[in-house]
């Protein structure tokens, strides 16, 4: 197995997001593979799909996987599921789908029920007529679940899937048991500085990557790619007030050279009550890809145990 899930690929097409050409590491024979230098949910979604088509080729003994759709609230919805047990939903992060977690899924299943909807216009889920906000999204979700009548269950989401978990939590805390936010933003000032998303939307590696599952076609992707530019530049834009209404128990998650910032990450952490944070080292924000054992031991901890108290609590005094 590699240490570092990620192959060469053209540097001229990881140019957007700030991805670096890759850098070389080791697998476990000693060869040496190439690692990634910062985040393009492009390689994310390749990879993933390497990943999700090698699992499904070879299903682990005893495995549950179920791929359809549902038609929620006029959103031909894609999704696959694994396991069984306490449902868990898998939120994927924008310009990507749920391959993205091909190294998540396995550890995950062996505990849960797990499910891995795909947002209108992403993934195997057509788009619709219409803008493509976190708003809509979230409501899209709650409506995947109450049509598959599961009335609670554990969210788990990366980037821009964080923050449609964190909507879901605000505006159907019915749905939401514990809250898991990886390389997420409340407000869209929370991304780092020099993300170029017009280069970022015009990308061919992108749109390749959104044409080899999309039932719209690779000409539909510029569509596609405006919107999510537009989201991610005015959304979201919640406030510390509007964190404070978080019920659910969280976990706030990123990498310590993540594409938000620290201080956003921090004040996200701070403003949910009794929220607990886990920073990556090495990592960016493809950590769940980067380091997926540390990621799945951390998150499966958080989703299977109680708070243990602590002996010196400041914030959680």
């Amino acid at each position: 197995m590699l240490r570092c899930p990620l192959g060469q690929r053209d540097s001229a097409r990881m140019r957007p997001y700030g991805l670096r050409p890759p850098k070389p590491c080791a697998n476990d024979s000693g060869g040496l593979v190439s690692a990634p230098g910062s985040v393009m949910a492009a390689v994310l979604t390749y990879l993933g799909m390497a990943d999700s088509a090698v699992r499904k080729a070879n299903p682990s003994p005893g495995e549950v996987t179920v791929a359809s759709y549902v038609d929620a609230g006029g959103v031909h919805t894609w999704y696959d599921e694994h396991g069984t047990g306490r449902p868990l939903v898998l939120l994927h992060g924008g310009f990507s789908d749920a391959s993205e977690f091909g190294a998540n899924i396995p550890a995950l299943a062996e505990r849960f029920r797990v499910l891995t909807p795909e947002r209108r216009g992403h993934g195997h889920t057509p788009d619709i007529a219409g803008p493509i906000s976190y708003d809509l999204m979230a409501a899209d979700t709650a409506v995947f679940l109450d049509t598959l009548g599961i009335a609670q269950a554990h969210l788990v989401g990366h980037s821009d899937g964080a923050n449609v978990a964190l909507l879901i939590a605000l505006t159907r805390p019915d749905l939401a048991d514990r809250l898991v936010l990886i390389s997420g933003n409340f407000h869209y000032d929370g991304l780092v500085t020099g993300l170029d998303l017009d280069e970022l939307a015009a990308n061919p590696y992108l749109a390749d990557a959104y044409a080899a599952v999309s039932p719209d076609g690779r000409d539909h992707f510029p569509v596609v790619a405006a919107k999510i530019a537009r989201m991610v530049s005015a959304e979201p834009a919640l406030g510390t007030g509007d964190l404070a209404r978080v019920a659910a128990r969280t976990l706030v998650m990123a990498g310590d050279d993540d594409a938000v910032s620290a201080e956003h990450t921090l004040a996200l952490y701070r403003g949910i009550p009794d929220s607990e944070l886990a920073i990556i080292p090495g990592t960016s924000h493809a950590l769940i890809v980067e380091k997926p054992g540390l990621c799945n031991q951390i998150i499966l901890d958080f989703l299977t145990t109680d708070p243990v108290p602590t002996f010196m609590p400041v914030r959680r005094a």
